[in-house]
């Protein structure tokens, strides 16, 4: 156990006043008040002595014993928080919209003319689809008072229509729109074809919605005449205390909780209307369920009915001015399409543009993805076959003093096995969504900036030391003989810009592209940290020799350093931890989980990031990856603007990374594409290549080798500012130490029948074979270059809690294998998959949801680590194991001296809304372990210096304070309750204790409590920082 770390570390997280303002009242007092909590058993058996296990070798506790303490914890912890009935939503959709509105656009540049591509027309196509279209509009034709009128079917008279969908026996949405007169009324039923009955029945009139229940009508809600409404059913056909259940939602509002069908049926396959005159009907759209036997792929969606009654237009000559676009809809950038009910259909842009005079013109398009066409003025520019961002020269197909017509394709995108296999945490739909991202148009002149790239090298007093790489492009036919001019300002003093000349350098080129290289110091720079994320606004200037402007470069970035010197992640020089979450891209509602897969609306990218703040996190691992090989990540700079305002840093992994499988599928020669798209972000700190290929150990060393040359070469060149992640679990490779001397697999190369087994048990652990023993074993191998080359750092996804382990291996923790790359004075180790334990949903959420009262496949964990399954009525007991294992783990992480963890992860949706470890659920509600984050992020942390959960009568408590900042003089309180809110047992005060700076762990003399009876205790540890340091 250390007292004073030897690797005297700080981060000064503050986030006080930006992050933890989220938190609830309990943690935190102002600035200077932090807190800490631990659950107990205080016992009078003398087998309680020493470091106990929740369930292990030293544990004294029965099974049953272990239920009592989580439901405990779960009451207390959760009173603690303000949660009491753990149903709270994390950030709603208006707390996100509201949120963007306050987060500043892009500067834009004033010499040359960038014109932001924002709104585009668009249709969503597949081959054949106009004339199948006219075929099913052709069936109401002729139809006694029914009428197709702009896109709606309208009841003429007291009418009937019914249509018939396929069987359905398990659960399912119906949703459709309404409008109605004044004394309009309809009645719209679910059926049971076979037998007549009626499953739901919702009816609507001028003024109210209602629905019927055991036959009963109950009104649901008043709906205003003459406007469109919504409704949607979520039906559930297993019975449910002698019932089937359906939710009702009106204009997505729940306005009927799981209710009782109106009758209890075999099957569903019909929807009729019965309308009188006045009523108007759109959208018609159905998903049924449908179950599998496998764990991971509980079931799999269909869609059953999809009734627009718009007739798709056709789209032949769709990229030339004479086409007409009236009945495409208008959509803003970035947008995708996907899932099974869009299967094949491509997609199609077009956007007028009117352009005065200009020299050139260039269109910037961030990805079409997975590829497809780009046409100006009714010629083919280019055909793209890659995702890489775009940037083409179309000075020729434009015209200048005219309108003129920029059209876009992106190409559907099924995953067939040449281009990959779904994930095992993936959704059971083969169309992960494809999409454009954003769009702009630049009009330069002959002379102009291509690209810059400007980073940090090092910071002293009062002075940063920056580099500069500047790609000045000239088209001329003779030389450019002129000057760069930089400037730099505070973006929030942008007004000062012109006085901020910091570079201007005389520059003489000829026809091409120039790349300009050098060094400048930046006096008194205001740094880039979490806590305050001060931006500057760049302006490089391109001037003839007179000072004419003739072109200007525009970007925002930050004034920062990262690295790792003496093993210790650092920002800016000082210590610092990455703690945070990841992304996984799975995201409600369930119809649109695949389209949003790689390309969510910005209100979901602003929902993710405000996730991330509330949980005190200052970091997001961003981990998006919808199938196992090739192309899976994301390179959207959505996340890296958003980031670079909050003051949240990234771990980002471009589309060229890999989930699994063979090292050699990664797009070693496309990363830097994707990384200078998103390169004077300050908010990356890291570069990942890779989540965790895991073949390296059917082979020899030489794999791990050659996969590390590799991909060191792909990123470093390109970017010697960020550190690198080659894999995020370090255990796949052979290096068994951080020299790269031991071959941790010895000669021993498992067998690919051993490799497969260990593979279903899903622990990176089990797959590696490794972590556990108590000296480091292994044959001397020499050290690939590439393995301790400078930015390189190390991590593995440590689960001390997770994958069903027992509490003796947290308490062991971290034996021979990690605590070599801990004690590393060269780089830092992460946690870049930390716990891994499951938490139910709060069922009461998701009641009538197609994954509601399914268990995870991971569910057998509970038996390793409590000592039986839980069930669906324990959920609060699972939320307690995860919150509380996670707690305990992280603490007892940070005394060890990591250098920062990654929740796998922030939010739910994998496994088809069943995967359990996400700290919120699919929903949107937090877990449990959402809120513990809370607390154990804070940058001050108190509590035992241990992880024994049941005292005997000899034992006493330690105390230890973790610091992460600059010194304090602090004092700790430490009391004792039979409840959160309940009777002081006992209280211990230490005063005047001086906590050093940096990221520090300081113990306290020990204490005997004085108990008298047995039982669970809430024990908190409050800290309050005095003005003063003495």
């Amino acid at each position: 156990m250390k007292k004073i770390s030897d690797k005297i570390k700080n981060h000064a997280w503050g986030c006080i006043i930006s992050v933890l303002f989220f938190l609830p009242v309990p943690l935190l007092n102002a600035q200077h008040t932090y807190s800490g909590y631990e659950i107990r058993y205080f016992s009078k058996d003398t087998k309680a002595n020493g470091e106990t296990d929740f369930k292990g070798e030293t544990s004294t506790l029965n099974t049953d014993q272990r239920i009592e303490f989580l439901k405990y914890y779960a009451d207390q912890v959760s009173s603690y928080y303000g949660d009491k009935n753990l149903n709270t939503e994390v950030v709603s959709d208006k707390e996100a919209i509201d949120f963007l509105k306050k987060i500043k656009p892009q500067p834009l540049p004033e010499v040359r003319e960038r014109i932001p591509l924002d709104e585009w027309k668009y249709l969503s196509y597949r081959i054949g689809q106009h004339e199948e279209s006219r075929w099913e509009l052709n069936k109401y034709a002729g139809a006694k008072d029914l009428l197709i009128t702009d896109g709606t079917l309208s009841f003429q008279g007291d009418t009937q229509w019914k249509w018939n969908f396929s069987v359905q026996t398990w659960r399912y949405f119906l949703s459709w729109k309404f409008r109605a007169e004044n004394n309009a009324n309809a009645d719209f039923s679910i059926l049971d074809n076979s037998t007549g009955k009626i499953f739901v029945k919702i009816a609507v009139n001028g003024t109210s919605c209602s629905y019927f229940s055991n036959k009963k009508k109950k009104e649901a809600v008043k709906c205003a005449p003459e406007e469109w409404h919504t409704i949607k059913v979520e039906a559930d056909m297993v019975k449910v205390n002698g019932n089937q259940r359906f939710n009702l939602f009106v204009n997505d509002k729940l306005v009927g909780n799981y209710i009782c069908a109106n009758e209890d049926v075999l099957q569903s396959n019909g929807f009729e209307i019965n309308a009188s005159l006045g009523i108007q009907v759109d959208d018609i759209y159905g998903i049924g369920y449908q179950q599998t036997t496998e764990a991971r792929h509980p079931f799999y969606p269909a869609t059953f009915i999809d009734e627009t009654f718009d007739e798709a237009p056709p789209v032949d000559g769709w990229q030339t001015d004479t086409y007409n676009d009236c009945k495409w809809k208008s959509v803003k950038l970035p947008f995708a399409q996907g899932s099974e009910r869009n299967r094949g259909e491509d997609l199609y842009f077009r956007k007028k543009v009117t352009l005065k005079n200009f020299k050139r013109a260039y269109l910037n398009i961030e990805t079409l993805d997975p590829g497809g066409e780009v046409w100006v003025n009714g010629k083919m520019v280019a055909f793209i076959n890659e995702r890489y961002p775009v940037r083409l020269d179309v000075t020729k197909f434009m015209k200048p003093f005219a309108e003129n017509y920029i059209a876009l394709k992106v190409t559907h995108f099924y995953l067939n096995p040449g281009e990959g296999n779904l994930m095992p945490c993936s959704y059971l739909d083969y169309n992960p969504g494809w999409f454009a991202g954003r769009t702009s148009l630049d009009l330069v002149g002959e002379t102009f900036v291509n690209d810059a790239f400007f980073y940090t090298q090092s910071i002293e007093k009062g002075k940063a030391n920056i580099h500069a790489s500047i790609d000045l492009e000239h088209k001329g036919t003779l030389s450019f003989d002129g000057k760069i001019i930089v400037k730099m300002a505070p973006w929030d003093n942008a007004a000062n810009l012109k006085t901020e000349t910091v570079v201007e350098n005389d520059v003489l080129c000829g026809p091409g592209i120039k790349t300009l290289l050098f060094d400048f110091p930046l006096e008194n720079p205001k740094l880039w940290t979490p806590e305050i994320p001060s931006l500057y606004k760049v302006v490089i200037e391109v001037a003839k020799k007179d000072g004419t402007i003739i072109d200007d470069y525009v970007f925002t970035t930050g004034i920062r350093t990262v690295s790792q010197e003496g093993g210790t992640f650092r920002l800016n020089g000082k210590p610092a931890m990455l703690n945070g979450t990841q992304i996984m891209g799975f995201r409600w509602p369930l119809e649109k989980m695949m389209t949003w897969l790689r390309c969510p609306p910005d209100s979901w990218v602003a929902k993710e990031m405000l996730m991330v703040r509330k949980m005190n996190c200052n970091m997001l691992r961003v981990h998006v990856h919808g199938w196992k090989e090739k192309a899976v990540g994301v390179n959207d700079a959505r996340y890296c603007e958003l980031a670079d305002q909050m003051g949240i840093m990234l771990i980002f992994a471009t589309p060229a990374w890999i989930r699994e499988g063979d090292w050699g599928q990664v797009d070693f020669d496309g990363y830097h594409k994707y990384m200078k798209q998103l390169q004077s972000h300050p908010s990356i700190v890291m570069w990942e290549v890779s989540n965790h290929p895991n073949t390296f150990k059917r082979h020899g060393a030489h794999e791990s080798d050659l996969f590390c040359e590799k991909a060191y070469n792909a990123v470093y060149p390109y970017d010697p500012s960020r550190l690198i992640s080659f894999t995020s679990h370090i255990g796949h490779l052979h290096y068994g130490n951080d020299a790269g001397t031991m071959d941790q697999g010895g000669d021993k190369i498992p067998s690919r029948e051993q490799n497969e087994k260990m593979a279903v048990i899903g622990n990176q652990d089990a797959l590696t074979n490794y972590g556990t023993d108590k000296e480091l074993t292994g044959n001397k191998i020499l050290p690939s270059k590439a393995w301790t080359a400078p930015m390189v750092t190390r991590g593995n996804q440590d689960a001390p809690t997770g994958y069903g382990s027992d509490w003796g291996r947290l308490r062991t923790w971290p034996w021979a294998y990690r605590q070599e790359f801990l004690d590393s004075k060269e780089r830092a180790y992460f946690n870049f998959e930390n716990m891994e334990s499951i938490g139910q949903p709060n069922w009461e959420l998701s009641k009538g949801k197609p994954w509601y009262h399914l268990n995870s496949y991971e569910w057998e964990y509970d038996e390793g680590s409590i000592g039986r399954k839980l069930q669906f009525n324990e959920w609060r007991e699972s939320q307690a194991w995860q919150a509380f294992s996670a707690y305990e783990s992280i603490k007892k992480l940070r005394i060890l001296d990591y250098d920062g963890f990654s929740w796998c992860c922030l939010h739910g949706g994998a496994n088809a809304g069943t995967y359990q470890k996400p700290v919120i659920d699919f929903t949107g509600h937090a877990k449990l372990a959402f809120h513990i984050h809370k607390t154990v992020y804070q940058p001050v942390l108190a509590g035992s210096n241990n992880v024994d959960i049941m005292y005997g009568p000899d034992d006493k408590i330690t105390p230890m304070i973790l610091n992460l900042g600059e010194q304090k003089m602090v004092t700790l309180t430490v009391v004792i309750k039979d409840k959160f809110k309940g009777q002081e047992i006992d209280k211990k005060v230490y005063e005047n204790l001086f906590l050093p700076e940096g990221r520090t762990l300081t113990e306290v003399a020990p204490f005997k409590p004085s108990i008298a009876n047995e039982g669970l205790y809430f024990i908190e540890y409050l800290i309050k920082q005095n003005d003063k340091v003495q």
